[in-house]
């Protein structure tokens, strides 16, 4: 999700937003836990419950279960994947943290300046976004820094690939960049409009959404122009998105709502309510949307074919982004943590 905690984070153009966000900077949150730096994973066994005794969701025979949990410490993020290696963003500790997802050991960390935050898998390489910056770093598979560009605003936060091209939105002021993949070429300049958090590749479009602002807004952005060619109104902050079975899903934060919409006419299709949840990192993965609740630590599996919560799992932080590796869910806790998170996929 969008930062909440870090204090130093410079506050610009922020929403009222009362939860407790990845990329939302709130002094009110305090200091974020700090575990020491361990290479060895503790491995839980799976349950057929939710983690904490409740039962795992109306009608759901699919249990969900944390069986690797990694302690590289620091205020973790956003996720990417390249090949065998997970990467996961630091805030805290100014670098991106690197996992072998073949054999869960945590690789040498990469080191990325002013309080890296969003990251995006493009093609063998990633790139991160400096939000306390204003530089987007590309990093190649052994974690060196190959290419370094300056943006136009001073909280760069979504990445987006999609073919060469390589897009950064801001938080503070709805500006960003094209770049190319591999040179690091500005090709175009953008003007969303919107105060954006995550950005996303889904239906041949880069989508947005003002979770910074006050409209409730997402964009869909014309490849071929940058220029967003639909709007919809989804929820109160909407964070992330995920594509599932046709539809476009969309995590909104302050409405503690979950939201499906038709890409291409943007009707609202479905709205799942997730109360207190604080709904952040969202994707789809064996199956079932999975959601991340900030504010109560929890880990949601939902059917997206009729919006039914499957099974819900608490876990030992507040989750921040997720994504599939290695055949299991691998969930960033801003509390320093990473959860492998074995999924049982429906049939």
């Amino acid at each position: 999700m969008l930062i909440h905690r870090s204090h130093h984070v410079r506050r610009r153009h922020l929403a009222p937003v009362t939860l407790v966000l990845a990329l939302l900077p709130l002094a009110a949150c305090g200091a974020a836990a700090h575990v020491g730096h361990s290479g060895t994973p503790s491995t839980h066994r799976p349950t057929g419950h939710g983690g904490d005794g409740s039962p795992p969701g109306r009608g759901s025979t699919h249990p969900v279960g944390v069986v690797r949990l990694l302690n590289p410490g620091g205020f973790l993020d956003d996720v990417a994947v390249t090949g065998h290696t997970l990467w996961v963003t630091d805030m805290d500790g100014n670098r991106v943290v690197r996992v072998d997802t073949a054999t869960g050991r945590l690789l040498p960390a990469a080191p990325v300046a002013d309080g890296p935050l969003g990251i995006v898998a493009a093609g063998d390489a990633v790139w991160v976004a400096s939000y306390q910056g204003t530089t987007i770093t590309r990093l190649n598979q052994s974690g060196h820094r190959t290419t370094v560009v300056h943006t136009p605003s001073a909280s760069p936060t979504g990445l987006a690939a999609q073919g060469r091209q390589v897009w950064v939105v801001d938080q503070s002021d709805g500006k960003g960049l094209v770049v190319d993949n591999t040179t690091g070429k500005v090709l175009r300049h953008l003007a969303t409009g919107l105060h954006a958090g995550f950005a996303a590749t889904a239906f041949g479009a880069v989508w947005i959404g003002d979770f910074a602002g006050d409209t409730g807004r997402i964009a869909r952005l014309s490849t071929a122009s940058g220029k967003p060619a639909l709007h919809t109104v989804t929820g109160q902050a909407p964070l992330a998105f995920a594509a599932a079975h046709g539809g476009l899903w969309v995590s909104n934060a302050k409405s503690n709502t979950v939201t499906e919409i038709d890409p291409h006419s943007g009707k609202v299709e479905r709205r799942v309510s997730l109360p207190g949840a604080g709904p952040g990192g969202i994707t789809f993965a064996a199956g079932s949307l999975w959601v991340g609740g900030y504010n109560n630590q929890t880990l949601y599996r939902i059917d997206p074919r009729t919006g039914t919560v499957q099974a819900r799992l608490h876990l030992v932080g507040p989750p921040q982004q997720l994504t599939w590796a290695a055949g299991h869910l691998w969930v960033a806790l801003s509390s320093g943590q990473i959860a492998e998170v074995v999924t049982h996929p429906t049939h």
